[in-house]
């Protein structure tokens, strides 16, 4: 694994330095011509894509020059500096949105030295890898306190470069429960910054208060008795959410992969169950209970196709399952350690696929769907005027083939190119770029 992260985090800084040494710094003036467009919902066969300062502009179809609402009249109007992009056999989509990595947790080792090494020495190519493969923001569900708020400061003031990151800090568990015993083995440091242990829903309020207070973007929460762990009860799980809802915070629950699990967790109010069930679901019951309560799931497929490859075949049956009853399904791979980031990510919408959820699907749970349960729909997961200019351009047409997501052409993160092959770019007569 080492030795394949090397050349892989050497491909990615070489390419990106390449596409970058061709662009202005900042965000960039550029016009998608002639591309299809997935928009996060649906497919427009040819479009026209105006970029600028860092916003998409207008969505113009190329068929009968309709534009989206919101667009400006009658088409894009270009800049003397904007950039003319061919979007011929090409696909222009939202930037992908995992809901579920770990970018410290279960990869460093559970000591403060370890952290801090990992950090300084592997985060960064991980970092560069999500977006090499067109992810441009993730939620990262767990992760010691201090060291995770600081590595969101560094990607918000550009010190650290990778996708927009949302954080869930420590995880809430009963007194003794998981991750206590499966990642901190025994280490106090790891315990204290990971793990915030709930014996009442006093301590409930009080210690979800402290680290909103501290920064964190949402509360996970671990409602799991694998192995006999210690596990909270629905009083406690149902004081969590209400303190995390008392300050604008949404929450997300693993659990263990019990279907009693999930079952007690969808009358409680957390937003989305995390990690799809291996024991087979028999009826409708579990998926209508999560409908009722417009709870998402999100179920790392892709940790379960390399963790447990002998449950995948159960747990793709499970999203199924849940999908026919209605249920958001998202995209959350549980990146972590041994998974390779980015390119989980893609698996896991590949692995969705399988599941029984078709490529346009699929994609909306790794852009608009995901948006809206992470609370950034106003602002992307989809291509629409006034939205952030988080793209992908891809060869191929992943609508019908998802795998052509694997086929990057150009990474855009706020409008900024920030990965790519450089296609040919034209502004006026002159072309620049290096080819393909």
């Amino acid at each position: 694994m080492g030795t394949r992260w090397t050349v892989l985090t050497t491909r990615v800084s070489i390419l990106a330095a390449l596409c970058l040494s061709t662009s202005p710094a900042g965000a960039e003036d550029i016009l998608f011509q002639g591309v299809r467009v997935f928009t996060g919902s649906t497919v427009i066969p040819a479009a026209d894509v105006l970029v600028s300062n860092g916003t998409i502009v207008s969505v113009t179809a190329v068929s009968d020059a309709a534009v989206l609402p919101g667009s400006p009249l009658p088409g894009p109007v270009l800049g003397q500096r904007t950039k003319i992009v061919d979007g011929s056999d090409r696909t222009l989509l939202p930037g992908l949105i995992d809901t579920h990595v770990h970018l410290v947790m279960a990869t460093a080792a559970p000591t403060e030295a370890g952290h801090a090494a990992y950090i300084a020495n592997e985060l960064p190519g991980r970092l560069q890898a999500y977006l090499a493969a067109g992810v441009t923001t993730v939620r990262s569900l767990g992760d010691a306190l201090t060291m995770i708020l600081d590595v969101r400061t560094a990607l918000q003031d550009g010190s650290l470069a990778g996708p927009d990151l949302l954080v869930a800090g420590p995880v809430f568990t009963a007194p003794g429960g998981v991750p206590i015993d499966v990642i901190c083995v025994g280490q106090a440091w790891c315990i204290g910054e990971l793990v915030r242990e709930i014996a009442s829903p006093a301590e409930a309020q009080a210690k979800v208060d402290a680290v909103a207070l501290a920064g964190v973007d949402v509360i996970k929460v671990a409602y799991d008795s694998f192995g006999g762990a210690p596990q909270l009860s629905p009083l406690l799980v149902s004081a969590l959410v209400q303190a995390a809802a008392d300050n604008g915070l949404r929450v997300a629950a693993h659990t263990s992969g019990f279907v009693q699990d999930a079952a007690d967790l969808a009358p409680l109010g957390v937003q989305s169950i995390e990690h799809i069930m291996v024991e087979p679901l028999t009826s409708s019951a579990l998926g209508l209970a999560l409908v009722a309560t417009n709870t998402a799931y999100a179920p790392s497929l892709a940790n379960k196709a390399v963790i447990q490859p002998a449950a995948l075949a159960a747990a793709l049956a499970n999203v199924g399952q849940l999908h026919s009853d209605g249920v958001t399904i998202v995209v959350g791979s549980d990146t972590l350690g041994a998974l390779p980031p980015g390119d989980s990510t893609v698996h896991e919408v590949e692995l969705l696929v399988q599941s029984g959820l078709t490529p346009v699907q699929a994609l909306r749970a790794a852009t608009l769907d995901a948006a809206e349960l992470l609370g950034l729909a106003r602002d992307r997961g989809a291509i629409e005027p006034g939205l952030t200019a988080d793209l992908i351009l891809v060869a191929g047409d992943p609508t019908t083939d998802v795998s052509d997501l694997r086929r990057v052409v150009m990474v855009m993160q706020n409008g900024k190119v920030v990965f790519g092959r450089c296609p040919t770019i034209t502004i006026g007569s002159s072309s620049f770029g290096i080819p393909p």
